[in-house]
C-alpha cells in the first residue's frame, strides 16, 4: 500500500503543470476584508453586551432587599 501512495505522490510531483498549479496557489491572495469587517462587527456588539451586563449588575447590587417591592422590581436594559 505504501509502495502504491508513493508511486502516485512521485507521479504527481513530477507533473509539471501540478508544480504550476500548486505555485499559482502558494502565491495566491486571499481577501479578508469582509471576513475582518464581520470579526470587528461581532467584537463591537461583544463590548456592548459587557456593557450591558455591567450596568445591569451595577442596578441590581444597588436594589434595597428591604424593600417590600424588592421581588417584583425588575432591571431592564
Amino acid at each position: 500500500m505504501d509502495d502504491a501512495v508513493a508511486e502516485v505522490i512521485v507521479k504527481l510531483v513530477s507533473n509539471p503543470n501540478f508544480a504550476t498549479m500548486m505555485q499559482e496557489k502558494i502565491n495566491m491572495k486571499v481577501d479578508t476584508t469582509a471576513i475582518d469587517q464581520e470579526i470587528a462587527n461581532y467584537e463591537k456588539q461583544l463590548r456592548q453586551n459587557y456593557s450591558i451586563k455591567s450596568k445591569l449588575m451595577e442596578e441590581i447590587d444597588n436594589l434595597d432587599p428591604n424593600d417590600r417591592h424588592y421581588i417584583q422590581k425588575e432591571v431592564r436594559p
